[in-house]
């Protein structure tokens, strides 16, 4: 999965796409919702909406063709911030 998840950033180098501004992914687990901020092409690359554009091919889609877990998170948890409630 780590080379595939490479491969992804090669193309978006290749391609002259990558963008490494600081963005926000947030997301549920459980009732809470947390916000991890971090690199645009790492979120992209994972496959966090809104981050992903028409036709990218993503970490998360090729869990998905290998039967894994998608990946809700890019951060570890002691980088997540509680939004709510």
């Amino acid at each position: 999965m780590v080379l595939g998840h490479e491969l992804i950033h090669a193309e978006h180098f290749t391609k002259g796409t990558a963008n490494f501004a600081l963005v926000d992914h947030d997301f549920v687990e459980g009732n809470i919702a947390y916000r991890e901020t971090w690199r645009q092409e790492e979120l992209r690359t994972t496959g966090f909406a809104p981050h992903v554009g028409r036709g990218d091919v993503t970490e998360n889609q090729l869990r998905r063709e290998l039967k894994q877990r998608p990946r809700a998170t890019y951060l570890p948890r002691q980088a997540w911030q509680q939004i709510w409630p």
